[in-house]
């Protein structure tokens, strides 16, 4: 696996489920050339961290607003590397317009 480092380009995503910044479904995984040509901002998560919830999503909200005309390309990955009963596909939609962001889920 090769990774990603300054001036080098990072290699592509490997999320194969998206929902789009209005929480319709894409038909083909997110590209990261799909975020514009600026700067991107992944925020991972967890639907099951509490953290994640009291900090992370709220600062992600206030970057999207203070970075929306910055050129500045955001996305949400939820890791489900454990708990897979909680942190499922539904809870992408539901945390994305619980705080109001409008950024691709995968």
């Amino acid at each position: 696996m090769q990774f990603g480092g300054l001036h080098h380009p990072a290699p592509e995503l490997r999320v194969t489920h998206w929902i789009d910044a209005k929480g319709a479904p894409l038909d083909r995984p997110l590209r990261l050339a799909d975020l514009g040509a600026g700067y991107k901002i992944l925020y991972c998560f967890q639907h099951w961290c509490p953290g994640c919830h009291s900090r992370g999503f709220p600062t992600l909200r206030l970057l999207q607003d203070r970075l929306a005309d910055r050129n500045v390309g955001f996305a949400v990955i939820q890791t489900v590397f454990e708990g897979a009963q909680e942190n499922t596909a539904d809870k992408l939609r539901l945390n994305q317009e619980r705080y109001g962001l409008h950024m691709p889920f995968g």
